[in-house]
């Protein structure tokens, strides 16, 4: 038989179709080859950072030359925190959530699919770690005895006056506090 560049009209020649073992006379037989690894270059986010933070890039490689990759969150094994993020045709993943170390989880699962432009893919689980900052203790009220609420300034006090100063404050990453 005589096949010319590309009888099907694939955009795949007749000869690779061939090496690949498809056929090049039937367009829903191309040679292709799926994705072959999906990396995400961080895998952490710090507390408090605001909804659409980057937490990494995905990166996938496909051994077929000038593949077109997109990246999705896919349901399935592994995917149960999929809702807190979102992803980017692109590769970026970003939160659709404020995390706070101190009321939420450690770590969370995301699972992605990247595929090519002929719908080959490749899944894979990943796990995002929320990293803990330390955060400034937080004074929530100062009495001065029978003075009561104060803001911090000067307050007249008479001669010989016994007072006694009262402050609640708290820490939001439960560490100690230490008044000086």
């Amino acid at each position: 038989d005589f096949y010319d560049s590309d009888d099907d009209n694939d955009g795949f020649s007749d000869v690779a179709e061939i090496n690949y073992g498809s056929d090049p006379r039937d367009a829903g037989s191309v040679a292709n080859v799926a994705p072959s690894s999906l990396d995400l270059n961080d895998s952490s986010i710090l507390e408090n950072q605001p909804i659409d933070a980057t937490v990494g890039l995905l990166q996938g490689s496909d051994p077929d030359a000038f593949a077109t990759l997109s990246y999705a969150l896919i349901d399935g094994n592994g995917s149960s925190d999929n809702h807190l993020f979102s992803l980017e045709q692109n590769g970026t993943l970003k939160t659709t959530a404020v995390f706070d170390y101190e009321n939420n989880q450690s770590n969370y699962s995301i699972r992605v699919q990247v595929k090519d432009e002929y719908n080959a893919s490749l899944e894979k689980a990943f796990s995002v770690e929320l990293q803990n900052i330390n955060e400034s203790p937080v004074i929530h009220s100062a009495n001065i005895g029978n003075i009561g609420p104060t803001l911090w300034g000067l307050v007249n006090v008479p001669e010989n006056s016994t007072l006694a100063l009262e402050i609640n404050a708290s820490d939001p990453d439960g560490d100690s506090i230490q008044f000086f």
